[in-house]
């Protein structure tokens, strides 16, 4: 089945000391902005061709020891060579007036002579550019895809703490029709697609990673798989699906094993590590603020009131208690951008990031507390909830910090909190203990979302939902200080749990 794209990219140049910066904007069917960075030599200017890959979201490889590079469009493979004229796309090969270059890891080729061969000879009329007012390149693209088949590709992409896997689909399946496991007898990890179709003729596979020992492609009846031997343990991995491309998203967070001290020098270090994480500085977060009133009662409650007032009697709390330092994303009615508080909470050196929140929901009977950590698995409902507490970037003059904030780098941000995964969710789950115990009622749980609020934390990092203002009962609650008092205890309650499990250890 055939899907035709229409994609505007506009590129602005922008010189400076390390080169050239092209702005894309992308529109169609798949809408997005991004750049690729491009480097001038002889007047020239250069891009390479896995970023050329990347940004307009193509499969294909790049192969450091042969020094070639390559990209597959509209089912055809373009295939470059390091210091070459010449390029070959299938079976064809066609020549370029200046040669390609080998830089930072990649084929780079000179981007103006690739561009005017792609439309007048390739693909005709679709790479089509104007200089005028901007340089404007109009690529009008049609999505490969055989008939009947509808799971096309994959790709790796390695990260620091673990490697995001992107299979490309037609379509998003039901999430209950694709499922992962591994087998940790013979180190195997399974990915099955009931519904899924795939050519294992016409597979694209980007290079594996060293970890990768073999790849098995199987069509089931009814059912696609992908095996993948492994060569080191993983832990259990998380699967999602974006839908600008449909891709089918799995993050394989590599398995931390804790050394065990040899010597007394190991001690010492293992020691100065965990002082070094040792909670001294607590960052609070009242939510909204300012011209973001959050959510808003029958009786004109308003979230961030309620946030702050929480907020400010538990820091209080902390201090007395505890003797902790407390950092305050903002004491006052102001509004602070999301991205803001992570950077506060960053440059504070915070050991633990609390976000105090109200709820709301269109059911009125709605009722409880709930407790959230950063993380790619998320239910329907929690993740309605992270949509709207997300809403207050529309506020923002400046909205460029979340552009990358779609689902696959979303995955991505939450490998790399992954060393802090374990410790939020177990403190999630102290404070929602405590909160159950000072309530005495059944909260509703600790949960998982994608917060933007806790992002770009680099530390332990939860979000309280402390009622719905959107409940008669619950508001009139959430207004009373005394109430507000006993959620600050609440909470204070569940990090003296917490500090003292930690203090066993």
């Amino acid at each position: 089945m055939k899907r035709l794209l229409f994609l505007l990219l506009i590129f602005s140049f922008f010189t400076n000391a390390f080169g050239q910066t092209i702005q894309l904007n992308v529109k169609g069917s798949e809408n997005f902005n991004s750049g690729i960075r491009a480097f001038i030599d002889k007047n020239v200017s250069f891009v390479s061709v896995g970023e050329l890959r990347e940004k307009l979201k193509l499969d294909g490889k790049t192969d450091a020891k042969a020094k070639t590079s390559s990209f597959i469009f509209e089912g055809k493979n373009l295939s470059f060579t390091a210091n070459s004229t010449f390029f070959v796309v299938g079976e064809k090969t066609y020549h370029l007036p200046i040669a390609t270059l080998w830089s930072k890891d990649d084929v780079c080729v000179p981007f103006r002579a690739l561009v005017d061969l792609l439309d007048e000879q390739i693909f005709p009329k679709k790479f089509d550019y104007t200089r005028e007012p901007n340089f404007t390149l109009t690529v009008t693209k049609i999505d490969f895809s055989p008939e009947g088949y509808n799971v096309l590709s994959l790709r790796f992409e390695e990260k620091a703490n673990g490697t995001l896997i992107r299979i490309r689909t037609t379509k998003n399946f039901h999430t209950k029709n694709v499922q992962s496991w591994i087998q940790k007898l013979d180190g195997w990890l399974y990915l099955t697609v009931f519904e899924g179709r795939l050519d294992r003729r016409n597979f694209p596979i980007s290079q594996k990673p060293d970890f990768v020992k073999e790849i098995k492609i199987e069509q089931k009846k009814e059912t696609a798989q992908i095996g993948f031997e492994m060569k080191k343990d993983f832990e259990q991995p998380e699967i999602s699906q974006s839908e600008n491309p449909c891709e089918i998203l799995i993050s394989l967070r590599h398995t931390k094993t804790e050394a065990k001290p040899s010597s007394k020098s190991d001690g010492e270090e293992l020691l100065k590590k965990k002082n070094l994480w040792k909670i001294d500085t607590i960052v609070l977060d009242a939510g909204h603020g300012g011209k973001d009133p959050g959510a808003i009662g029958k009786n004109k409650t308003q979230e961030k009131d309620v946030c702050l007032a929480v907020v400010l009697k538990l820091g209080k709390l902390i201090e007395e208690s505890l003797g902790i330092k407390v950092v305050y994303t903002r004491k006052t009615d102001i509004f602070i951008p999301l991205h803001e508080r992570g950077k506060i909470a960053n440059v504070a050196n915070g050991k633990l990031f609390i976000s105090i929140h109200a709820n709301s929901s269109k059911n009125s009977e709605s009722s409880g507390l709930e407790t959230y950590f950063l993380s790619s698995s998320k239910s329907e409902a929690a993740t309605k909830i992270a949509e709207r507490e997300n809403e207050v970037i529309n506020l923002e003059d400046d909205q460029s910090e979340y552009q990358d904030f779609d689902n696959a780098n979303f995955i991505v941000a939450s490998m790399m909190q992954s060393e802090f995964a374990k410790e939020s969710e177990k403190i999630a789950g102290k404070i929602q203990e405590a909160l159950e115990k000072k309530f005495k009622i059944k909260t509703r749980g600790v949960k998982q979302a994608g917060f933007l609020v806790l992002w770009r934390t680099s530390m332990p990092s939860i979000l309280v939902e402390t009622g719905f203002v959107t409940n008669a009962e619950e508001e009139a609650k959430l207004n009373n200080p005394k109430h507000q008092q006993k959620i600050a205890e609440a909470i204070l309650n569940g990090i003296k749990t917490l500090l003292e499990k930690n203090e066993e250890l």
